[in-house]
Formats: structure tokens, sequence, C-alpha cells
């Protein structure tokens, strides 16, 4: 399980292991001779935050099948004493209250061996067993006191609670169902059963024990704050957090504030959080994960050097605790200390080799300084460790793409979304890494994939109208940007890529209006004036249309494109020298252009200057032919 650090926020800058960057994609659409640019503007996102730090739970209940302790000192031993089974019993008994085990240990095999076939005597010298941590022997107790009686509940119960200390907990759970079956009433044997289903992961089951406990003792405290552990496991916030509440009221304890701390934190209601955790603190001074914790919030709360002081404490707490070094390491990335963070992402991983969250927060200061091949390597590792790990497929496919490594940033993206289906944003990265390898298709499947998972989604939207302009489906391409315009009206690129969709759908009015729009809400939009110039050149109101490329290239003048369209309107208008001239500047700009080789080709033609108009028709010949054998290849 995740702990402590800052696990996965995306980067909408390069500064720290808490955020990430988005890349801006762009790629020409050709129309009629004019390129057209058709722009990616993918939108930053936020994914969610790790888990806490766990803190104590509740311990296991032990039966008490024995005598009542005695109300006095065990009196001086006699030789009568000595020979009787009863006196040797309760010496063990005394022996156990006063902490006394190892006597307790010498007084209970004297009473096995005067009376070996007492289950209970069995049971009593297993339970000493138990509290010395000797579970073989503990268990080989239980089994021969379950074998004198196949009906002791109780013997079921404290063997489970040995198997469950071994870490055995189908045998600990298949022991405490007997134990049930036999006393249907024993709420010890339910929550012990809770407990160990909480272990196993199965939340679910441990609620529903929770609830048979709380059935017959609602003033049962740790099985409130159990059923919280669960519910949170659950991500059921809410639910935990109103069983924490009812833990505290019955018996508050630094666990308990501690765990419903998590809850709120997992909330994002970051100043509750901070306030518990300062409680469990308070109640216990030694609660170094209280602190991590306490320590990530103040670094959510964008007071590092807080965190720092608080990972600190929590360090000196607790000897070898990893993952509070990883914590602080991001923590002084937030202050902008590298060399600190290194230290501390090198010592986590030291401590702990397998700590996989530790190499992703390595990598994600590696990327802050672009030190992307670093970044890929801690990825790798991490993936490695964790083969599962969403976030580190996520992050190394981040990575991929910017370095245009596109198909093992799809590779990475497959990963994350068979760990994590639901993920809208995942399939929406997905979409453009298929885009910018020219599989529209395939991006449109995992566009319509994000909007399905998250309807209100309006970037997938948007980046689906796009893929749909690359496949020359304009109708849905305007379906799709409108339908992200409608989701964030002030969307001034989805006005844009509406507005080419609608000049390729030759509704010229139509787009001259939704690129308006886009221009009114981004001042300097040099493309928006682009197409809106080419809407006005269709309508065959040159004069405006020359107006906006005029504007597209003072904000532009590198945009081969405008120059392009522009002489393309001087043609339209006779001034064929002026075409020449535009359609030079594209090409002196972009060289294999194609569309501006034919344009100043046929402005040659109208200045009766043949030999250069054909010599410019033979290299749009070539550059097509030279396109169609890559396509094929």
């Amino acid at each position: 399980m995740r702990t402590l650090s800052a696990r996965k926020t995306r980067l909408k800058a390069a500064k720290s292991p808490s955020a990430r960057t988005r890349t801006i994609w762009a790629w020409p659409g050709l129309f009629l001779g004019l390129a057209l640019p058709v722009l990616w503007f993918p939108l930053s996102r936020a994914v969610d935050e790790p888990p806490a730090a766990a803190g104590p739970g509740p311990a296991l209940i032990a039966s008490d099948p024995g005598p009542s302790p005695s109300p006095t000192a065990t009196p001086p031993r006699t030789a009568a004493q000595n020979a009787s089974f009863t006196a040797a019993f309760r010496r063990g008994w005394d022996a156990t209250n006063e902490r006394r085990y190892q006597d307790a240990i010498t007084e209970y095999s004297e009473a096995v061996r005067l009376k070996p076939d007492d289950p209970s005597v069995r049971d009593n010298r297993a339970n000493v067993y138990q509290i010395l941590q000797q579970y073989p022997q503990a268990i080989a107790d239980y089994n021969e006191a379950i074998r004198l009686k196949p009906d002791f509940a109780e013997a079921y119960n404290d063997r489970a609670n040995s198997y469950s200390a071994l870490q055995q907990f189908d045998r600990a759970i298949s022991d405490y169902t007997e134990a049930i079956r036999l006393k249907p009433d024993f709420t010890a044997a339910y929550f012990n059963r809770a407990l160990n289903y909480l272990a196993e992961g199965r939340y679910d089951d441990a609620v529903a024990d929770c609830n048979a406990v709380l059935l017959v003792d609602p003033t049962f405290a740790n099985a409130y704050f159990s059923r919280g552990n669960a519910s949170y496991a659950l991500k059921n916030y809410h639910e935990a957090i109103a069983d924490y509440n009812r833990a505290i009221a019955l018996k508050p304890s630094a666990a308990v504030y501690h765990n419903r701390g998590n809850g709120y934190r997992a909330l994002k209601q970051y100043e509750s959080a901070e306030a518990d955790y300062t409680e469990a603190i308070r109640l216990q001074p030694d609660f170094a994960e209280a602190y991590a914790n306490r320590a990530y919030i103040r670094k959510m709360l964008n007071e590092p050097a807080s965190a720092i002081s608080d990972y600190t404490e929590a360090i000196s707490l607790k000897s070898g605790f990893a993952a509070a070094y990883d914590g602080r390491g991001n923590a002084y990335v937030s202050a902008g200390q590298y060399d600190n963070a290194f230290a501390d992402y090198h010592e986590a991983i030291r401590l702990s080799p397998n700590l996989a969250a530790a190499y992703v927060d390595r990598g994600l200061a590696y990327e802050a300084l672009k030190r992307y091949q670093d970044a890929i390597k801690d990825y790798t590792e991490a993936i490695n460790r964790s083969p599962d790990f969403a976030e580190a497929h996520l992050r190394r496919a981040n990575v991929y793409n910017q370095s245009r490594r596109y198909d093992q940033a799809i590779s990475d993206y497959n990963v994350v979304v068979r760990i994590e289906p639901g993920s809208a944003e995942v399939y929406g990265d997905l979409g453009l890494a298929y885009n910018a390898l020219g599989k529209y298709d395939q991006a449109i499947i995992s566009f319509s994939e994000a909007v399905r998972l998250k309807p209100d989604f309006a970037g997938a939207y948007y980046n689906l109208g796009l893929a749909y302009n690359a496949l020359n489906q304009y109708q849905n391409a305007v379906a799709s940007c409108s339908q992200a315009i409608r989701l964030k009206p002030d969307f001034a690129e989805a006005y844009y890529n509406r507005g080419l969709a609608l000049n390729r759908l030759r509704q010229y009015l139509k787009a001259v209006a939704s690129c308006n729009d886009a221009i009114r809400l981004k001042a300097n939009f040099a493309e928006a004036h682009c197409v809106r110039g080419f809407a006005y050149s269709s309508l065959k109101r040159y004069r405006k249309a020359l107006a906006d490329y005029d504007v597209a290239l003072g904000l532009n003048a590198r945009s081969a494109d405008v120059y392009n369209a522009r002489g393309q309107t001087y043609l339209a208008l006779k001034q064929y020298n002026r075409t020449v001239a535009d359609c030079t500047a594209a090409i002196g700009l972009k060289p294999d252009f194609a569309e501006a080789y034919y344009n100043r080709g046929l402005a040659y033609d109208r200045l009766k200057q043949h030999d250069k108009a054909a010599a410019d028709y033979s290299e749009v010949v070539r550059l097509k032919n030279e396109q169609s054998v890559i396509t094929n290849q």
C-alpha cells in the first residue's frame, strides 16, 4: 500500500513531484490546396492522492476459560499442594496475572503432568505461550485441547489468534468460523475474524462481522474502529468517519484520531485531517505515523518547512522509516531543495529497496529537472518491483509521450487502463498518443471511452472532435466540439476547431461565427484568424480574408500555411505577383509544401511565365509521389 508521499498529482508545470506537464500536439489538415492548422490543447487533470500511512489497529481478543485470579498472593507451597492439580492450575493462573510467564508455564506444565486429559489447562498454557510469542508451542497445546474437547469454542478462537500472529489468515478464519458455529453468540470470535478479514483485504466480510458484534454490544468501541477501517479501505470515507466518531465518543485513542485523519485526508479536508493528526500526537507523543501523515498534509497546504520538520520527527521516532524519508524528499522538492531531496530518496531506497513509491518520487524529481532518461529509469525500477503499479506506468507513459516514443507510451497506458479501467483521464491520454501516431480510429475509441466514463469531460470531447477532423468525419467533429463548448463555454480552441470542420463542410457563415467566438475569447488567436480568413475567402469576401491573414501573419510571421492561404486569396483577386511572393515565402518556410508550389504555378501561368509554372507543377508531382510512397510504406 502506498504510504506518506505525495502520490498521484499530475504536473501542470515541471516544478515538483506533485505536478506534471501535458504535451501540446500539432498537425496540419489540408483542404482544397490550403493548409489549415489543427492544434491540440489537451487539458491538465488531477488524480487520486495516495493512501495515508497506517496506524495501529485493535488487538485480537483471547478467551478466558480458566478460573478467576486469586484475590490474595499465592501462598507458600506445601508438599500436598504440589501434588494437587487444582493448586498447580491456580498458581499458573496467578503467575499469568502477575506477568510471571515462565513461572506460569512451569505451573501449568505441572498441572498437565498431574491431569493430562484436562483441556482447560492445555488452553491456558497455550495462552501463555502465545503471550511469549512462542506460537508453535501454543498451537500444539490448542490442538491437544481441541482433541480432548472437540466442542471447545474458546480453544478454536485462541488457536486462530496464533495462526493470525503467524499471518496464516486462512487457517485463522477457518478456526474463528468453527468457534462461531459452536458458540453463535461468541462476539470475540466475530471481532477477531473481522480483523483477519481486514488483513486479507476482504473488507465487506469484515464489515459484516463488525455488524454482528455491534448487534450484541453496541458499545464495543473497537468494533466501530475496525468497521471504520474496512469502510476506509472500501473508499467509503464518510461511513468510515462516522464510525470513527462513534469510537472516539466511546473510547478516544490516538489510533482512532489518526485513522479519522486519514479519512478526512482522503476527502481533501486537510484542516480537519491536520487537527486529528495533532490530537493523535498529543495522546501519543511517539506516534511516528501521525507525524508523517501530518507532514504530508502540511506539504499539501503549501507549508514545506513545517512538513520537513514533521517528517524529521517521524524519522527520529522510528528507525528505518523509509516512507518518511521518501515523504521528506517530496517536501524538499516543494521547497526547491533538490540536493536534500535526492539524498532522502536515496536513503529511502537504501532502507527499503522494494519501495516502489520512492523510485516514482525520485523519477518525478528527475522529470522536474528535465532529466528524462533518469526519470524513465526510475519509473522502470518501480515497475520491476511492483508490476501493477499503475502510477509508475502512467508517469513513464507521459515521459515517453513527451519524448515522442508513442508506441511505448501506448503500451504503458494500456497497462494502466487494465489496472484502473475506470479512469477517463487515462483513456484521454491514450487517445492523444494514438492521435500522435495517426491512428485516429483507435484514438476515437479511446476518447469515446473517456467521455462514457466522464460525461462532463470537455477536453476529451474536444480531442474526439480533432480525431474526427483528421478522418474527414466533419459532422462528427462539429458535434464533438459543440459538446465541448456546451460543457465549457469559454473553450476558445473548441470554437476554432469547430470552425475548421464547418469550413470543410462548406458552411462558411457558421465557420465565421464560430471563429468570431474563438477570437473573442482568446486575443491574438492567429489560427482562428487564418480559418476565418479562409471562410471569408470562400464567401468571396476577399478584403476581410486578407485582413484576417494579415493579423495572423502579424502574430506568427513564420506560418507557411497562412502565407499560402493569403497567396491563394491574391490569386482570386488576380494579384498574381503577390501570390508568387506569398507562395515563395511559404515554400521558404516549408520546402515540401506541394500546395504552395501548385498555387505559385497557377500564378506563373496567369503571368504567362509558363516555364516557371511547369517547373512548379513538376515539383508538385514529385512531392505528391514521394508522399504516396511514404504513405504506402
